[in-house]
């Protein structure tokens, strides 16, 4: 096993037997429920086998400090929601949506909050989704409980209001 300056260990096993395991898994797991890995080790299996697995809620686990600070190190790194983050809009009948951006850092930790607790409320994971990030950099200005419930419900809208500069263009 090496350890890299991030903490994340690997381990050259991984490479080997990720898949025939996957294969494994994908004919004897149910269509959908938590798997409680344990003895994770690096965390490795772990992201590939969640990412194989989407349907199934993966929780990894190590009694060593070391393996859980890799683990850690393997969530952060695995595949974000891209439609949260990039946001988006569409219309198809009887039906519309526009979804706003959100911040990447601010996403990411929201995620690897709910791998720790799959039961999070909204509210927790407001702590570190503040709301949408406009690429305009407007300023969101509606109240946080009107964006919780905006979170909640998944129908809403929120305010935001622009932010100006004025500069001198004379010579």
């Amino acid at each position: 096993m090496v350890v890299f300056a991030n903490s994340a260990a690997w381990s050259a096993a991984v490479a080997r037997n990720r898949e025939p395991i996957l294969a494994v898994l994908k004919r004897v797991l149910p269509a959908q429920g938590i798997v409680l890995e344990i003895a994770s080790g690096t965390g490795e299996h772990a992201v590939h086998f969640a990412a194989g697995l989407p349907h199934l809620t993966w929780q990894p686990t190590d009694r060593d400090p070391g393996a859980r600070q890799s683990i850690g190190e393997y969530r952060a790194s695995a595949r974000l929601p891209n439609l949260l983050l990039n946001g988006t809009q569409g219309i198809a009948v009887g039906m519309a949506t526009d979804i706003p951006p959100h911040n990447l850092r601010e996403v990411a930790a929201a995620c690897i909050h709910l791998l720790d607790d799959p039961e999070a409320t909204t509210a927790a994971l407001m702590k570190h989704v503040k709301g949408p990030d406009l690429p305009t950099g407007a300023e969101i200005i509606s109240a946080r409980a009107d964006i919780k419930e905006f979170y909640e419900k998944g129908v809403g809208t929120f305010k935001a209001r622009a932010i100006y500069e004025i500069e001198d263009e004379s010579p």
